[in-house]
């Protein structure tokens, strides 16, 4: 079984698929030319924050996706240094933050 990718901060992910990503672009841009690379990893970087977000959800302790389950994704979004938020809010069916910096 391989590592659990949940584990990794997603900054350090995202910096991962970034370097292969745009391996593969370019390798796709050769053979296929620039729009039909761009058009392929359009698809694929689509598909992948799909699954993302439908695992996430099915994460969730009430069985779908709901606000109180979604503020848990600042958690992440903050992990490794990737984020700093502030001013987090959640009231009602609302939430709302400040980001300072951007990693």
């Amino acid at each position: 079984m391989g590592p659990d990718l949940a584990a990794i901060p997603m900054i350090a992910r995202r910096a991962v698929e970034a370097e292969l990503l745009a391996r593969v672009y370019r390798s796709a841009a050769v053979r296929l030319g620039q729009e039909q690379a761009l058009a392929l990893l359009d698809v694929a970087v689509d598909e992948a924050a799909f699954e993302a977000g439908r695992a996430f959800a099915d994460r969730s302790p009430t069985g779908g996706p709901n606000l109180p389950h979604f503020a848990l994704v600042l958690d992440m979004w903050k992990a490794g240094g990737a984020l700093d938020i502030t001013d987090v809010r959640r009231d009602g069916d609302s939430l709302s933050f400040r980001v300072m910096r951007c990693g």
